[in-house]
């Protein structure tokens, strides 16, 4: 066997070097999905004594999908469903850039589902959870920071709001911390946590509802590799994968028991959506000094903050979204800095060649002043800078994520994401910008310059922020319920960013962590509890 790492109560070991052919273990809670969902969920219940098996179809270093033989057909060229995405220890916060923000009172204004109000639902769990997840991050924050009046020169956030937009502050995890797999640390003794890499999930044992007299029950999760199979007997399971791999292994399991097991109308794979991305303004020339100075990045400690904007005067009904300047920082000691903390993040040796380190080394010590002497992230004079805008896209039955009849190198069906901008999408992109634009507030000193949308190089695109296919619900449709099952089961949990109805005013991951524990904390107090009883109070 295997065994990279080892701790009281805390083991990793790859699938691929068991010494026995075929193994089998016992836990309180199976997790699909070694990414930020399924390691912060795993270790808020092990820190709680609750017995967790972990099964990660990648390795102790994050590789593409193609690297491990996961095939998806993306004939519309989806990016959330490429560079989107990677697998193994840490899953995409390996490659992320660590931005935390949570959702807010500008997502709640909308007609609940069949009386069901997801965003109402979510800040109430934000509300509850938020403290928890600094905490086990390992933060020193508040909610608070999220705040910009402790960032912005007096007066900036108040004039903004006069003229109806927020100013919402979006916090980074230092590079050190942006690959959760370090998380794995933090449990100590208190409980049994095993995370077994290379071990896709291929199969299931499951009692279909007509064998219980009730929802269908899963009894166990079989991962296969190389040969080796591991059986996963376990009271609960929870499919914490990543948006479109969660769908797929749902869809791949209701086919497994020729759809017997999840209601034909619940919506699985389907309203595929992101947030479209477009530039919508320059900042003219002249104001980008006070551009730089007022909204460029800037540091305390170990957290770099950046400021968004979002519209406080959204009416009922439209896309909810928000924009933010972009720094076109361009200069060779940027890129150096750059690619070395990303290759760090990813656990793996930076590639640089000499041209690099010689055009970069010289401009090193102007970043390091800036960075550490006036806690600013260093703009150069003359970068351009752009305001880009970032939009909810409405859900739409047709975008979709279905399989195919054949199976890649982990043996389950190819998944076909079918994803595509409409020209609704474009007018809705056209009418939020000239929203925003008209309210902007000119007297805090940086001019605008609008870019035609009306025009051909209006060309939006999606930012990996993938939700929609295993949506929360009461409704008919709905696949998922206000606790993270899955209806129509007993035991089986989906914890990713697919259970979002649409994509909001913000990037999912904070608010999905906030998910993970308050899942943490209802399947502890279960585990202690008659299985029967779980199920009366779920």
């Amino acid at each position: 066997m295997r065994l990279w790492a080892a701790g009281n109560g805390m083991r990793i070991v790859d699938l691929r070097q068991l010494d026995s052919v075929s193994s089998e273990v016992t836990a309180d809670v199976c997790v699909v999905g070694a990414g930020a969902a399924g390691l912060l969920l795993s270790v808020a219940l092990a820190r709680t004594g609750v017995r967790v098996a972990i099964l990660e179809a990648g390795g102790k270093t994050c590789l593409e999908g193609s690297a491990l033989g996961i095939e998806a057909v993306n004939p519309d060229g989806y990016g959330g469903a490429t560079k989107g995405r990677v697998y193994g220890l840490g899953g995409t916060t390996a490659v992320w850039g660590g931005q935390l923000v949570p959702h807010g009172s500008m997502d709640t204004d909308e007609t609940p589902d069949a009386g069901f109000d997801f965003w109402q639902h979510l800040l109430e769990v934000i509300d509850r959870q938020a403290a928890r997840v600094l905490e086990l991050l390992g933060l020193p924050w508040t909610v608070s920071e999220f705040g910009a009046g402790h960032l912005l020169p007096s007066g900036i956030a108040e004039a903004a709001r006069r003229r109806g937009v927020g100013i919402v502050v979006g916090a980074w995890l230092p590079f050190r911390r942006r690959n959760l797999s370090w998380l794995l640390r933090k449990v100590g003794g208190h409980a049994p946590l095993d995370v077994y890499l290379g071990a896709p999930v291929v199969d299931w044992d499951v009692l279909p509802a007509s064998q219980v007299g009730g929802r269908a029950h899963v009894r166990c999760a079989t991962a296969r590799a190389q040969h080796r199979t591991l059986r996963v007997n376990a009271k609960w399971f929870v499919v914490a994968a990543g948006a479109i791999e969660s769908t797929r292994i749902l869809l791949a399991l209701n086919a497994r028991y020729e759809g017997r097991l999840i209601d034909q109308r619940r919506a699985v794979g389907r309203y595929l959506s992101d947030h479209i991305s477009c530039a919508i303004a320059d900042v003219d020339p002249l104001s980008r000094p006070a551009c730089a100075d007022i909204f460029g990045p800037r540091f305390r400690a170990a957290t770099m903050y950046t400021f968004r904007f979002v519209d406080l005067r959204r009416a009922s009904g439209l896309p909810r979204g928000f924009a933010h300047f972009i720094f076109e920082h361009n200069n060779a000691a940027f890129e150096l800095a750059k690619l070395c903390l990303l290759s760090l993040q990813r656990r793996v040796v930076p590639r640089v060649s000499f041209g690099q380190l010689v055009s970069g080394a010289r401009g090193l010590g102007r970043l390091g002043y800036e960075r550490f002497f006036r806690s600013r992230l260093y703009v150069a004079e003359g970068t351009p800078v752009h305001l880009q805008l970032d939009l909810e896209q409405v859900p739409r039955f047709s975008n979709r994520i279905e399989l195919t009849d054949r199976t890649d190198a982990t043996g389950l069906p190819v998944p076909v994401i079918r994803w595509s901008l409409r020209e609704d999408d474009y007018e809705r992109l056209r009418h939020a910008a000239r929203t925003f634009l008209e309210r902007w507030p000119i007297e805090i000193g940086v001019s605008l310059v609008p870019r035609d949308l009306d025009g051909n190089g209006v060309k939006p695109h999606d930012v990996y922020h993938p939700v929609g296919t295993c949506r929360m619900g009461t409704g008919v449709e709905a696949v998922v319920d206000p606790s993270l099952r899955v209806h129509d089961t007993e035991n089986l949990f989906v914890l990713s960013t697919a259970v979002f109805p649409s994509a909001g005013s913000a990037n999912p991951t904070f608010s999905l962590l906030c998910l993970a524990t308050d899942l943490a904390e209802r399947l502890g107090r279960m585990a202690k509890e008659p299985i029967g009883v779980f199920n009366r109070n779920i």
